[in-house]
């Protein structure tokens, strides 16, 4: 995709849209596919530490799956912004969507802030839908309703809800006799009870288990992808922006 970029840029020229954004928007594509196949990546290593003739090691495993997840997470955000940027080369999706991201300031080209990278979300989601319907084209409002299916999959909800658990909350400790995230006091009534000194019965995640949400999660993305990169040929004449050969 990363080849592509110096004829965006000439067609961007010819069609009057803005310098930098078709060379922004094929960089983030060819970007996001490094991301996706280092997600990839990362969960054939993991699967090395769990299958190989030697011991199993459960902790450098699960070490591999979150970044496998991370990775695989970074690569959902990018299709939203992706998305975006190709919703901003046409002038009536741009004006809704500067009104709705203030704070992005026009979304400028090669600004790497954060309040012009928003993240996947109901609010991204619901903007990208809204612009695409202000556009009036038939691929491009399809770009946004793959992004709305990701963010509405299941698989996609459970990675990064273990993500949030690891990232933001409580991450269970790999091994056996860690701390449990729950209370140590057992109520009865109205006695209340603790024991001290016993074996502890905590047992860590299913590291198994993991590898096949996070597996599961990736598979959802890379099925949008997928559709997002098919429809992108139409979706980009959609906005003025004829890179690519559309077949009938």
């Amino acid at each position: 995709m990363g080849a592509h970029a110096d004829a965006a840029e000439m067609h961007a020229a010819i069609n009057g849209h803005a310098e930098g954004r078709p060379t922004e928007i094929i960089g983030r594509i060819a970007a996001a596919g490094e991301q996706i196949g280092l997600s990839a990546t990362f969960g054939l290593d993991a699967r090395r530490w769990l299958v190989g003739p030697a011991q199993v090691e459960t902790m450098p495993a699960r070490a591999l799956i979150e970044t496998q997840a991370s990775y695989a997470l970074s690569t959902g955000h990018a299709l939203i912004n992706i998305t975006l940027r190709v919703l901003l080369l046409h002038p009536t999706a741009a004006a809704l969507l500067n009104g709705r991201f203030n704070a992005a300031q026009g979304f400028p080209p090669f600004v790497d802030l954060k309040e012009m990278w928003p993240p996947l979300s109901a609010k991204s989601v619901q903007a990208a839908l809204d612009a695409a319907v202000a556009s009036g084209g038939r691929d491009v409002l399809e770009l946004a309703h793959i992004v709305r299916r990701l963010k509405e999959d299941v698989r996609w909800n459970a990675l990064d809800e273990r993500r949030g658990q690891a990232y933001h909350r409580w991450r269970p400790q790999s091994v056996s006799g860690g701390v449990a995230s729950r209370s140590p006091w057992k109520i009865d009534g109205s006695s209340r009870s603790m024991e001290i000194g016993s074996l502890n019965d905590y047992e860590p995640p299913d590291v198994m288990l993991l590898m096949a949400e996070c597996e599961s999660g990736l598979d959802a993305l890379a099925g949008a992808m997928e559709a997002w990169l098919d429809r992108l040929p139409g979706a980009l004449r959609d906005v003025g922006l004829p890179v690519f050969r559309v077949d009938a």
